[in-house]
């Protein structure tokens, strides 16, 4: 909402018994209002942008970290009984492969505030509420409302209109990824069986490389132009996480990253009047 992506809700005026309101986190009306009757909470409302972060810190902490400590506060309050956090895993900052277990490390005004958001979920857990907490990865893959800040939906962007696939040093950093449809699927996963109450969960396809990324591309597109450069020192950072834990509860993601790449490129290649020639669809 806060980019404006209505059209994101066009589809849920086909789903019966969907009630819509535009509020904002911070507002305990509004809140209260959303949660009469609610059995369980799948809170995702954040500031997300890791750039947007570091130029708006104090805003970001505000609606990330004390926006989600007055929602489960709420929460107890209106007797809801599940609680689902959508968290990153960008806590964990550089390194891995993390497990769950693994203490956060995070870097940056983004990561530090869904650190404190998961903190304030687990003291409501402590008090009863049955909490959930998903580390979600970078989430990448057509979608109504899409960024494209992000490195694979930025990868297709370029790749489609023909520009090049900048890399940032020497691209063997590793990003922990998941497409869209299952970062939707890993938090239904998480409603849909009670005995993840309690847990923390990372929810990744796969954490590749900068330039496992960039080969990905150019498999899908012929002769895309890379350019290597060292203008920002932050996507230096490279993380890699271990999603075990929650496959082994039996969700699995179903959808890979050259399938992400592929409907992105296809779509804008259909905007700009690039015919399929162009590509190596599969």
């Amino acid at each position: 909402m806060s980019r404006e992506g209505y059209d994101a809700l066009f589809s849920v005026a086909d789903v019966d018994g969907v009630e819509f309101l535009e509020a904002d986190i911070l507002d305990p009306r509004a809140v209260r209002k959303a949660l009469d009757g609610a059995d369980t909470v799948v809170h995702l409302a954040a500031l997300v942008s890791t750039p947007f972060s570091f130029d708006h810190p104090a805003w970001t902490e505000q609606v990330n970290h004390w926006g989600t400590a007055r929602l489960v506060e709420q929460c107890i309050e209106a007797g809801v009984s599940r609680f689902i956090l959508a968290s990153s895993a960008s806590i964990y900052g550089s390194g891995g492969p993390f497990r769950e277990e693994d203490t956060p490390k995070p870097l940056g005004p983004y990561s530090q505030s869904k650190v404190g958001a998961e903190a304030a979920v687990r003291s409501a857990m402590d008090r009863g509420i049955a909490g959930t907490i998903v580390r979600l990865g970078t989430v990448f893959g057509l979608a109504p409302s899409m960024r494209f800040n992000a490195v694979v939906n930025r990868m297709a962007y370029l790749a489609a209109l023909r520009r090049p696939l900048v890399v940032n040093g020497t691209g063997h950093q590793r990003r922990p990824l998941i497409h869209v449809r299952d970062a939707s699927s890993a938090l239904k996963f998480c409603v849909d069986h009670p005995e993840t109450a309690g847990a923390v969960l990372n929810a990744v396809w796969q954490s590749p490389s900068i330039l496992e990324i960039v080969s990905a591309v150019a498999r899908i597109v012929r002769d895309v132009p890379v350019r290597y450069t060292e203008q920002d020192a932050l996507t230096h950072v490279s993380t890699e996480v271990n999603g075990t834990r929650m496959r082994g509860l039996g969700w699995r993601p179903e959808h890979d990253l050259a399938e992400g790449l592929s409907e992105i490129i296809a779509r804008l290649g259909k905007v700009r009047g690039v015919g399929f020639g162009d590509f190596a669809l599969s």
